[in-house]
């Protein structure tokens, strides 16, 4: 892992998605979760301070989510570029979804 700010750590892994997930962690307790495959967030828990439970998922994301790569991941929060839904030539809210992203 690696201290990317003052109370922000990011920690990289293999995780199920091609190219593996990366992980953002506040010191607060909040952390979102992102994939390669996509750019896709597929978690986001807020801080819970002061509170007796831990972190609470934010995001909804189906069980019917292909993580291999076969497809675009369902739920979370998606890049749709450079077209949303149907709406063009693409396919499906674009090709951006269906893309492996580099951390720079």
């Amino acid at each position: 892992s690696k201290t990317m700010a003052a109370g922000v750590e990011l920690r990289e892994d293999e995780g199920p998605t091609p190219g593996g997930r990366v992980r953002l962690t506040h010191s607060s307790g909040a952390a979102v979760e992102l994939t390669r495959f996509g750019a896709h967030i597929v978690s986001w828990t807020a801080a819970a301070p002061g509170r007796p439970h831990p972190p609470i998922e934010r995001l909804w994301m189906s069980s019917l989510s292909a993580l291999d790569g076969t497809a675009p991941i369902r739920g979370g929060i998606p890049i749709a570029w450079p077209q949303f839904a149907d709406v063009g030539p693409l396919p499906l809210h674009g090709f951006a979804r269906e893309l492996q992203w580099a951390l720079v």
